[in-house]
């Protein structure tokens, strides 16, 4: 069982946003959101605000994913690497995580 020293010791190490490169990828009914760096994680948009949004959510939600099961989170790659193909474009997304875990806090349930 952790103790409170751990505990706060995982906590302390949480950083309080983060920063990652996404691929808007546009197609005819709106914006696929594409992560290069956090495989699996994908989210669309009707247009380029709601996409935008959208994967402000979803970096939030992995990044607590990653903090909860003590993985390690990757470093976001360059952006001169990332190689983009025509329909896309490169975005820089940003989130703030103290409302996210708040909000995910407030809405677990204890049995």
């Amino acid at each position: 069982m952790a103790n409170k020293h751990s505990i706060m010791r995982i906590s302390e190490s949480k950083k309080s946003s983060y920063t990652f490169p996404v691929i808007f990828d546009y197609h005819l009914d709106g914006i696929t959101v594409l992560f290069p760096d956090l495989p699996g994680v994908l989210t669309y948009g009707f247009n380029a605000d709601h996409a935008y949004r959208n994967a402000q959510e979803a970096l939030g939600l992995h990044i607590v994913g990653y903090e909860e099961e003590h993985e390690i989170i990757p470093e976001p790659s360059q952006l001169l690497s990332i190689q983009l193909s025509r329909h896309q474009a490169l975005a820089v997304i940003h989130v703030s995580m103290p409302p996210i875990r708040a909000r995910i806090r407030k809405n677990k349930f204890s049995f």
